[in-house]
């Protein structure tokens, strides 16, 4: 619907002009075009509806769009404004479109009528604004329809909020162990009654004494005791490694032995005398360091340590026996030649 528009000089004389003049509804501009449309025209009290404001101007105009506060009038509620949305209109007619969308509802029953909206528009070239008008429209807010010769019926109860994690990760937590409980009580018994501990630890599968020794020597080593002046505790660890070393391989006490005494023991075990020469040069430099305060040479500080690794690495497997290789290979005659495979 095409509305009126008509010049005015300013923003006084427009509130005057809209309160006394009724000829409001003139044709003023053709270019401009401004609607009013309810969604629904007829609601029940307390429902909402949409009021859509639209106005169809030129490109390069100026507007000023009506200022819509929280009630259109006593009766009727804006509960919501939208922005103003504009679009580009396509050609040959060109210009903007504008619309803005309200939600409004009433809350007493009856016939209200929502006044005009105002709209200003200052044309290109122009000096002075135009105004707009839309036509009044009629909402009808009914009362809902009830039948007075039904039963009374019950209150509705409040409607059920979903259950949240939040609410139910205690009881889930709680569920969890009271079931754990019951599982460890009954794995308890079980075990009790087959005479099991109740936790079995697997052991690590013991290193080889030898390797051992060797892992300790290069420890020692690493520490470089007698180039830092501590011999005797240098000498002391040498052979408190060795001792360690035979106790375990041989079951032999040296730990607790003189010097001669290991020895002696030694001489029954399978160890060649060479490596049994070594192990007395060793001992017996360790102990003149100890009893005599004897400060070896450097030289013989690097072959006590020597003697040490030969010790444990020619005793390592003294007295074992070492499974023949089994003569697998065949000969084949090719000719006159023999091929062994």
């Amino acid at each position: 619907m095409k509305l009126s528009m008509t010049n005015i000089p300013s923003l006084p004389l427009l509130l005057l002009w809209t309160i006394l003049s009724p000829l409001s509804g003139f044709l003023m501009a053709q270019d401009v075009e401004v609607k009013a449309r309810l969604g629904n025209d007829a609601i029940l009290i307390g429902d909402q509806t949409t009021l859509t404001l639209e106005a169809i101007v030129p490109s390069s105009c100026r507007i000023v769009w009506p200022v819509v506060g929280d009630t259109l009038i006593r009766q009727v509620e804006v509960v919501k404004k939208s922005a103003v949305d504009t679009v580009r209109l396509e050609e040959p007619a060109g210009g903007l479109k504008l619309t803005q969308q309200l939600i409004i509802t009433s809350f007493d029953s009856g016939y209200f009528a929502i006044p005009p909206f105002l709209f200003m528009v200052q044309m290109p070239g122009a000096t002075d604004y135009q105004v707009g008008e839309t036509e009044a429209m009629l909402l009808q807010v009914d009362n809902p329809q009830v039948n007075l010769a039904d039963d009374i019926k019950d209150i509705k109860g409040p409607l059920k909020a979903p259950v949240t994690f939040a609410e139910i990760w205690p009881w889930l937590l709680a569920g969890i162990l009271i079931a754990g409980a019951v599982f460890l009580y009954f794995y308890y018994l079980r075990r009790r009654k087959k005479e099991q501990p109740l936790v079995t630890f697997r052991r690590r599968p013991a290193q080889p004494p030898h390797l051992i020794a060797l892992d300790e020597l290069e420890k020692l080593k690493t520490k470089k005791l007698w180039q830092s002046g501590k011999v005797k505790q240098y000498h002391s660890e040498l052979t408190g490694i060795i001792r360690a070393y035979i106790s375990a391989r041989f079951g032999v006490h040296a730990v607790e032995m003189v010097t001669h005494e290991i020895l002696e023991s030694m001489e029954k075990t399978p160890v060649n005398p060479s490596t049994r020469s070594k192990l007395k040069e060793m001992l017996e430099l360790a102990d003149l360091v100890k009893f005599a305060k004897e400060n070896p040479l450097p030289d013989e500080q690097e072959r006590s340590m020597s003697h040490a690794f030969d010790v444990v690495m020619e005793s390592a497997h003294a007295g074992e026996s070492i499974p023949e290789e089994t003569n697998d290979r065949q000969t084949i005659p090719i000719g006159e030649d023999q091929k062994t495979v």
